[in-house]
């Protein structure tokens, strides 16, 4: 009897259908919000991610200094004079061998300058090279004694997955400024 309904049965019912249609559904919702909280969790860890490679490699040339022109320039902690804007101190400039080097802030951008020593150190914000986009704030201003403090706030982005900002901040002591 089983044999004679299998051979005379030609296909699923409609409600058969809409029964495995309706438990295939409720098993990919579930699937498909992991898939989307992993979407979103990867796109806030790769912002941050780049957020943090561009500060850290700012820092690192603001501190140690850089290739310019196939040159290398000293960083802040080997400068010979610091100059800063004690206004916002959001631009400094500093002495590097026979170059002043300068960085400001404008617009959300940061912008190192590297023009010749001409007797005075000087902050040039003409033209130079941009360096970091999306900076919230750039602070380089003394500190206690010698030291000099230097804070760097990098923007994520505006949704609401990656709005936390990355922020570095350092201490350093000019070398040539120590005695």
């Amino acid at each position: 009897m089983l044999r004679e309904y299998f051979r005379n049965n030609k296909g699923f019912t409609l409600v058969e259908v809409m029964v495995v249609v309706a438990i295939i559904g409720l098993i990919s919702v579930p699937i498909y919000d992991i898939y989307l909280r992993g979407w979103q969790v990867n796109t806030k860890t790769f912002r941050q991610t780049n957020a943090q490679d561009v500060a850290v490699k700012v820092m690192e040339e603001i501190c140690d200094g850089f290739t310019n022109n196939g040159v290398r320039v000293e960083g802040l902690r080997g400068a010979g004079a610091v100059t800063y804007d004690s206004t916002g101190y959001k631009r400094f400039a500093y002495l590097s061998g026979t170059n002043v080097v300068s960085y400001y802030l404008n617009a959300g951008v940061l912008y190192r300058n590297v023009h010749p020593y001409s007797g005075s150190v000087v902050i040039n914000e003409i033209g130079g090279v941009q360096i970091a986009g999306n900076v919230k704030n750039f602070m380089v201003k003394p500190d206690s004694g010698k030291l000099v403090s230097i804070t760097l706030e990098i923007f994520q982005g505006s949704d609401v997955n990656t709005k936390s900002d990355i922020t570095l901040a350092t201490k350093i002591l000019p070398r040539n400024l120590a005695n």
